[in-house]
């Protein structure tokens, strides 16, 4: 009886487990963009070059998916030379509009956040399909580094944000 017993709290348990992936979160460094910050295992990469009007940029993305379907990512981009810079401030002030713009949503969360000194934004919006996307930027002399979260619902995975976001350092 007892081996009927633990045969089946042993089927039960593989039946629980199968198909339910486990999300490890490890240091992610990146010497050349300058950074590190823990994020779920297996982040990918993904380089752009964009062209505007005054400058040229080449932005580098970071990415992995965490449980209970969030992304984590964290882009890079120096501004070009050619680009004019307002002022810090102003700056940061027009990178968070555009991506308010960009998600089509709802400003819920603005304050000034700092990294080492230097400058930062930390927003949260909510768009019209229920999602969330919640940033934060910091500039960097003329670095900008924005780190993201994109979550179907505001808890989806909080600790997990404040994990990612505090993890974040400059090299």
């Amino acid at each position: 009886m007892k081996r009927v017993y633990l045969s089946i709290i042993t089927f039960l348990f593989l039946l629980t487990t199968i198909g339910c992936k486990r999300y490890e979160w490890k240091e992610f460094r990146s010497p050349e963009c300058g950074f590190s910050a823990l994020m779920p295992e297996g982040v990918s990469q993904y380089d752009q070059v964009t062209y505007g009007d005054q400058h040229e940029s080449e932005t580098y993305l970071f990415y992995s998916q965490g449980q209970h379907q969030t992304y984590y990512t964290v882009q890079y981009g120096e501004l070009s030379e050619k680009m004019q810079v307002l002022s810090p401030e102003a700056d940061l002030n027009s990178f968070v509009k555009g991506r308010v713009e960009s998600f089509n949503g709802d400003i819920l969360l603005y304050r000034r956040e700092s990294l080492n000194g230097y400058p930062g934004r930390e927003i949260k919006i909510q768009n019209e399909d229920g999602n969330y996307h919640f940033c934060r930027f910091y500039l960097v002399g003329r670095r900008l580094y924005v780190l993201s979260v994109f979550a179907p619902h505001e808890n989806a995975a909080s600790r997990d944000i404040e994990r990612f976001f505090d993890s974040f350092k400059l090299l």
